[in-house]
C-alpha cells in the first residue's frame, strides 16, 4: 500500500513539474515584445541598402570575394554560354541554385547597380522567411513562448551577419529552416507518399543550394530508420519516395561527372586535398579565433549545442515534449555542426570563413529555449521580458555595426581596383590565388584563379602533383601574376620571394612554389605593411633557368 502511494505521489509530482514546465514554455509575452522582431529585420533591411548610398561603386566591398566567383562565371553563362570564370577552364567551382540565381539576375540587370540591389532584397526576403520558419518550428516543438523569442532572435541575427555578403548560405538557410518546420509538424515516416517525396524535393533545395548540406539530410534519414514512429517497414517505404524528391541531386552530380569530370564542385575538391585522415587544427582555430563574429555568435552558439548535448546524455528521455519527430529535428541541428567540422578537419587543412559558420544558426532558435528550464531565477516575467528586450537591443547594435565594411573587405576592394587600373594598361591573361575574385569581375583581362576553386578537374591535378609555380603559370600561357604579400612575414627575402598557391593551403596540403628574385613590374603598398605584388611571367622563366645553371 504505501509503495503505491510512493509511486501515486511520484507521478504527481512529475506532472506537476511537466505542467509547470509547459506553462514556463507557454508563457505568453506582452504585445510590445512583437515590435521587436519586426523592429529588427527592419534595421537590417536599413543596413543592408545603406552600403548603396556610398556612390559609385564604393558598394562592392560589402559583397565577399568569393561572392564574385558566382558573378563572374554567371556572367560568362549568360553572354557566352559557358560555364566558365575566365574562357580558359570550365568549372563547377560553385553550388548551382545560387549560380542559377545569379545567372538569372545578370540575364535581368546586366552589370548595373540593381543588380546589387535585387540580390541584397532577395537575402533580406530569405531571412525573413527563415525567422518566419524557426518560429513555426518553435511553435511545434513547445518552445515559442518564454525565452523562445529571444532565441529566435540570437538565430536571425546571427543569419543576417553571415548572409550580409551575400554567399549562398542565405538560400541554404532558409530551405534548411522550412525543412525543420515541416519535418518538425509531421515526421516522414507519418508523411503521405506524395508529401514525402515533397520534402524530398525541398531536401534537393538544400543540397543544391550547398552540396556539403548533404550530410544533414543523410542524417535526417538515418535517424529516420533507426527510430522511427510506428513500423520501420512504413519509414523505409517513405524513404525511397523521399529519394525520388532527392533525384535532381542525382542529376547534378552525374551532369557534373560527365560534364567536369568529377561527381562533386571543384571548389570543394581543390579545398579538401589534405595529406592523411589525422585531423586538422585549421578548423578549431578559425572558430577559436578571437574576432567580433566569434565572440558573439559562434561561441555563444557552439555553448548552447554542449550543453545541451550534455543535458541530453544526463538526463535521456525525459521531458519528450516535442515528440519522437520533434526530438529527431533537434538532434539533426545538434549533430549538424559536430560532423560538418570534424569531415572538414579530417579533409581540409584551410581556414574557414564566415559562411562556413551556417549549421550553427539553428542551434539558439531550436535548442537554446530548453537550456533556461532548471533556472529558477530566469523564470520571472520581468526578468523574461528583459532579457528578451535586452537581446533584441544587443542584436540590433550588432546589426548597425554592418553598416560600414570591416579592414580586410576595403583591402580587397583596393587591391581590386588596383588590378583593374593596372589591367586597363597592361592586357593580357592574369593569375592570382585568393581574391581573385573582385579583381576578375572588373577586369576586362580574363583571370585565372590559382587555388583551383573556379579550374577544373585537370588543374587540381596540377596543384596535386605540385608542379613549380612558375611552370604552372607557363603552361596556362599566363602574362601577369598577382599576389599579396605581408613585408615582414617569411615569404619576403630581400628581393626575393617566396611563393605558394593555394596560399591558404596549410602545410598539409599540396601547392604549387616557386623562388622568385625577379622585381615585380608592379608594387602596390597597403596598411600594415602587405604589398600587392604583379610580376610579369615573360621574366620568370629566365631567372628560373639561371638558378639551375647555378645549382649545376
Amino acid at each position: 500500500m504505501k509503495k503505491t502511494e510512493t509511486a501515486s505521489q511520484k507521478n504527481r509530482s512529475q506532472a506537476a513539474g511537466a505542467s509547470s514546465l509547459h506553462s514556463f514554455r507557454q508563457a505568453v509575452l506582452p504585445r510590445w515584445t512583437r515590435i521587436l522582431p519586426v523592429a529588427l529585420l527592419g534595421t537590417y533591411l536599413v543596413v543592408l541598402l545603406s552600403r548603396f548610398a556610398h556612390g559609385g561603386n564604393r558598394y562592392l566591398p560589402f559583397f565577399e570575394d568569393d561572392f564574385f566567383y558566382y558573378l563572374v562565371v554567371a556572367k560568362n553563362l549568360v553572354l557566352h554560354g559557358v560555364s566558365t570564370f575566365n574562357g580558359i577552364q570550365p568549372t563547377n567551382g560553385y553550388h548551382p541554385l545560387w549560380l542559377l540565381i545569379n545567372a538569372l539576375l545578370y540575364r535581368i540587370f546586366g552589370d548595373r547597380e540593381s543588380l546589387f540591389v535585387v540580390l541584397i532584397l532577395l537575402v533580406w526576403l530569405l531571412v525573413c522567411g527563415a525567422y518566419y520558419a524557426l518560429r513555426r518550428t518553435q511553435s511545434t516543438l513547445h518552445l515559442a513562448g518564454g525565452y523562445g523569442l529571444a532565441f529566435a532572435v540570437f538565430s536571425i541575427t546571427f543569419m543576417a551577419v553571415a548572409c550580409r555578403t551575400g554567399m549562398e548560405i542565405s538560400l541554404t538557410l532558409f530551405f534548411l529552416a522550412v525543412f525543420w518546420q515541416r519535418m518538425a509538424v509531421q515526421p516522414l515516416e507519418s508523411q503521405t507518399p506524395r508529401n514525402a517525396m515533397l520534402s524530398g524535393l525541398l531536401a534537393s533545395g538544400i543540397v543544391l543550394s550547398r552540396v556539403d548540406a548533404l550530410m544533414v539530410v543523410a542524417m535526417y534519414g538515418a535517424l529516420t530508420l533507426y527510430q522511427p514512429i510506428g513500423k520501420r517497414k512504413t519509414a523505409l517505404q517513405n524513404l525511397l519516395w523521399f529519394g525520388v524528391g532527392l533525384l535532381p541531386v542525382a542529376a547534378y552530380f552525374v551532369f557534373n561527372r560527365v560534364e567536369f569530370g568529377a561527381f562533386l564542385p571543384i571548389s570543394g575538391i581543390a579545398k579538401n586535398l589534405k595529406e592523411g585522415l589525422s585531423p586538422s587544427a585549421s578548423t578549431i582555430k578559425s572558430l577559436l579565433a578571437v574576432r567580433s563574429a566569434n565572440v558573439l555568435l559562434t561561441w555563444p552558439a557552439c555553448v548552447m549545442g554542449i550543453v545541451f548535448l550534455l543535458r541530453l546524455l544526463r538526463r535521456p528521455g525525459e521531458d519528450d515534449s516535442a515528440g519522437v519527430g520533434g526530438r529527431r529535428v533537434q538532434l539533426c541541428v545538434l549533430l549538424h555542426p559536430l560532423l560538418f567540422y570534424t569531415v572538414l578537419s579530417i579533409t581540409s587543412d584551410w581556414p574557414i570563413w564566415t559562411w562556413y559558420l551556417y549549421p550553427l544558426v539553428p542551434v539558439a532558435a531550436l535548442l537554446g529555449p530548453e537550456l533556461i528550464e532548471d533556472w529558477k531565477q530566469l523564470k520571472s516575467k520581468i526578468v523574461m521580458r528583459g532579457l528578451t528586450a535586452a537581446t533584441a537591443g544587443f542584436a540590433m547594435l550588432i546589426l548597425i555595426n554592418l553598416m560600414r565594411p570591416n579592414a580586410t573587405e576595403l583591402l580587397l576592394y583596393q587591391q581590386a581596383t588596383e588590378l583593374q587600373s593596372f589591367a586597363k594598361a597592361h592586357p593580357g591573361r592574369y593569375a592570382m590565388g585568393g581574391g581573385a575574385g573582385m579583381p576578375s569581375y572588373l577586369m576586362s583581362s580574363p583571370m585565372v584563379q590559382l587555388e583551383g576553386l573556379t579550374g577544373d578537374a585537370a588543374f587540381v591535378e596540377v596543384i596535386k602533383r605540385k608542379e613549380p609555380l612558375v611552370k604552372a603559370l607557363n603552361d596556362l600561357q599566363v602574362d601577369y601574376y598577382a599576389t599579396m604579400l605581408l613585408s615582414v612575414s617569411g615569404h619576403v627575402h630581400g628581393n626575393c620571394y617566396d611563393l605558394r598557391e593555394p596560399e591558404m593551403a596549410g602545410d598539409r596540403s599540396p601547392v604549387m612554389a616557386g623562388h622568385i628574385c625577379v622585381p615585380p613590374v608592379a608594387d602596390y603598398v597597403h596598411a600594415d605593411g602587405r604589398h600587392l605584388l604583379v610580376f610579369d611571367v615573360d621574366d620568370l622563366p629566365k631567372q628560373n633557368d639561371d638558378e639551375e645553371e647555378a645549382q649545376r
